[in-house]
């Protein structure tokens, strides 16, 4: 047996004294005999001794880097809590604005024809590009074969319709400040056209598509709400670009042309159609959210929500009504007290409210102040099967049932009360659908191609989670 190896031991030539004064990042060392040396056990089995002075110089640099990027991480975390309005705790995340790639929005449709529910997400990663994805469902609520579709970018949203009249359904997806137009093979592949939704002097970091027939000639034309406030155009602080809405009609085959019509210009976080005042086309209920007026005065914050009404071709003009001071994220219509009329459920940054229509599209503040959350989708539907609407509401990372008092509660009609409340990760979006085929609304959530979770309805507005 060779002998093992010797263990080291100092030289007696070498005496353990203090550093000399040294500074990270001097141009200048003390050039004296190194009197430290650190010993490093190499695979030969030998000690091998490096100078203090390369070592300290070694040390500094990788302190410098170590230091520079916890101050960056420090930043970034930093900036997910604090930047833009979108502080949402105890999570402290940004939303949008965040860098990891997730989901921003879901769409529930029978997608491949096989008479199910398949489901569409919009991905994002922070502007940068991750694939569109869609997920088949079998039926019976489970959902597979999530395929990734060619079209890469940020999508923020997406709303499905059949808009070549083909019978089956396509997409108008948002893209960072663009429509793009989704065409569907019946099979749930998309075509992705390449000429977009767009004007070159919109300010709108992102749009939020609504589809109807507006001009009464039988097809699905857009409505594309701009948001996030108005933005300086490049190299005059003078020349602002505003995020209006805009209107473009189809001609039948999916081909969309823009009106000209520039509708507000302020922030729009999402838009609904709808009668409402009852002469038999489809207006316009915009949820506002805050405007950032840089170098035009003071930011302002908070705008209110506005109709727009239809000359029954697809002409739009402000009702003059300015509801409420919230910031307002989503919005979706139904008869929420039986009357016959459209009314509102508004999801707000904070407390969501519910507008109640007089019949002549007038709306009137039902002072209601439902949750305190970030609600970011509201979908209407009888989820208890008493033969009212109720609402499920979602933010990122959560989402709540609210159950309306009239049917069966036996209360009044268009007053709510939460019954149920889910927790998910903040990566995905959800909807609502029936997506089990039994006749009431479940809840799909879904992020990228990593999973898919979805809480079945026993049909009293109870939800339990597939698994």
């Amino acid at each position: 047996m060779g002998k093992p190896p010797k263990l080291w031991r100092p030289e007696p030539s070498l005496t353990l004294l203090p550093l000399p004064n040294r500074t990270c990042g001097a141009t200048r060392a003390t050039r004296k005999r190194d009197t430290v040396r650190i010993m490093v056990f190499m695979e030969t089995g030998r000690f091998h001794s490096i100078p203090n002075g390369r070592l300290f110089s070694l040390i500094c640099v990788l302190g410098l880097g170590l230091l520079a990027v916890g101050l960056l991480a420090a930043y970034y975390a930093w900036l997910g809590c604090y930047a833009w309005p979108y502080n949402t705790r105890p999570g402290c995340y940004a939303w949008p604005y965040n860098t990891r790639p997730h989901t921003y929005a879901a769409a529930l449709g029978d997608l491949d024809g096989d008479g199910d529910l398949d489901a569409y997400l919009a991905n994002g990663e922070n502007e940068g590009i991750v694939p569109d994805t869609v997920w088949l469902n079998d039926g019976s609520g489970a959902f597979y074969d999530s395929v990734q579709q060619e079209f890469e970018a940020e999508t923020h949203y997406v709303t499905l319709g059949d808009l070549d009249r083909d019978g089956d359904l396509d997409a108008v997806i948002d893209v960072t400040g663009a429509g793009v137009v989704a065409l569907n093979d019946g099979k749930g592949n998309f075509t992705y056209r390449r000429a977009y939704l767009e004007v070159m002097d919109s300010g709108a970091y992102t749009f939020f598509p609504a589809l109807g027939d507006l001009d009464g000639d039988g097809d699905l034309d857009v409505v594309l709400g701009g948001c996030c406030g108005a933005t300086i155009s490049p190299p005059d602080p003078a020349d602002v670009l505003y995020p209006f809405n805009m209107i473009w009609l189809n001609d039948g085959g999916g081909q969309f042309n823009d009106t000209g019509q520039r509708l507000g210009v302020w922030g729009t976080g999402a838009v609904a159609l709808g009668d409402l005042d009852g002469d038999g086309d489809l207006d316009i209920f915009d949820a506002n959210s805050d405007s950032i007026t840089e170098g035009t005065g003071e930011p302002e914050r908070n705008q209110p929500n506005m109709v727009w009404l239809n000359n029954g071709r697809g002409g739009f003009t402000d009702s003059g009504q300015r509801l409420g001071k919230e910031e307002s994220h989503t919005v979706a219509l139904g008869d929420l007290e039986g009357d016959g009329d459209l009314d509102a459920f508004i999801g707000n940054r904070g407390a969501d409210t519910v507008w109640l229509n007089d019949g002549s599209g007038r709306f009137l503040d039902s002072g209601q102040a439902l949750g305190d959350g970030d609600t970011r989708l509201v979908v209407l539907g009888d989820l208890d099967g008493d033969g009212d609407l109720d609402a499920f509401s979602a933010g990122r990372g959560f989402g709540e049932i609210w159950i309306n008092q009239s049917g069966a509660q036996g209360g009044t009609a268009g007053v709510f009360k939460r019954s149920q409340h889910f927790s998910y990760s903040i990566w995905f979006a959800s909807t609502l659908g029936d997506v089990d085929g039994d006749g009431d609304l479940d809840i799909f959530a879904g992020l990228l191609e990593q999973a898919t979770r979805v809480w079945l309805n026993d049909g009293t507005g109870r939800f339990v989670e597939k698994r």
